[in-house]
C-alpha cells in the first residue's frame, strides 16, 4: 500500500513537472537580446534613441503581458509577434482606424428623478 502511494506521487509531480515545462516564460533578463532579434527579424527602425527607448520599455510590458497570459492559460500561445513593440492603444488604431479609441457619450438624468 505504501509503494502505491509512493508511486502515485511520484506520477503527480510528472505530471506537474511536464505541465510547467510546456508554459513559455520568457525571461526578462533576455529582453535586450530579444528586442535586437525583434528588430532584426521585423526590420524594425526608430527615428531615433529616445523613439528606440520608448519601444523597448514597451517590448519589455508586453513580455511580461504575455508571461501573465502564458502562465494564467498554462500554454505558450502569447509571444513576440510583429506588434510587440506597440501598446495595446496603437494596435487598436492600427486595426480599426476609422473608430474612435474611447467613447464618452454624457448621459441626461431628469432633475424630477432625482428629488
Amino acid at each position: 500500500m505504501k509503494i502505491s502511494v509512493f508511486i502515485f506521487c511520484l506520477l503527480l509531480v510528472n505530471c506537474i513537472q511536464v505541465a510547467v515545462s510546456r508554459v513559455k516564460v520568457f525571461d526578462l533578463r533576455d529582453a535586450p537580446y530579444l528586442f535586437d532579434n525583434f528588430i532584426k527579424e521585423f526590420h524594425r527602425k526608430y527615428k531615433d534613441y529616445a523613439e528606440y527607448m520608448k519601444r523597448y520599455a514597451i517590448f519589455v510590458n508586453n513580455l511580461q503581458e504575455c508571461n501573465k497570459s502564458n502562465i494564467k492559460y498554462q500554454n505558450d500561445g502569447a509571444g513576440i509577434t510583429q506588434f510587440s513593440d506597440m501598446t495595446y492603444e496603437e494596435y487598436n488604431k492600427m486595426l480599426f482606424p476609422m473608430r474612435p479609441y474611447s467613447v464618452s457619450v454624457p448621459i441626461t438624468i431628469p432633475r424630477e428623478t432625482l428629488t
